[in-house]
């Protein structure tokens, strides 16, 4: 997705950052979630690793991602493909 999105041009990457990095904070966070009072150093761990994606995150909004023509279908389906991504990683 990156290539194809930087193919675009820049504000187009900006918004497969956005997309993507939307995804994995989420992802993240069921994780945070889940490991509560159970797995604390990993929860921490994660917990640091969320905070770098939503630093990306807000550095491509910051960089005009969302001024991007096209925006809204391109990040639906930046998403929708992360989530797809992320189901196959957990199944297989």
């Amino acid at each position: 997705m990156g290539i194809g999105t930087a193919l675009l041009g820049r504000k187009a990457a900006y918004v497969c950052t956005e997309a993507v990095e939307e995804v994995i904070e989420a992802h993240y966070q069921k994780q945070i979630d889940e490991l509560e009072g159970i797995h604390d150093d990993v929860r921490e761990k994660i917990i640091k690793f969320q905070e770098d994606e939503v630093e990306h995150k807000n550095t491509a909004i910051n960089q005009g991602s969302q001024q991007t023509f096209g925006y809204s279908i391109l990040r639906k389906t930046i998403n929708e493909t992360t989530k797809l991504a992320i189901f196959m990683a957990e199944r297989y």
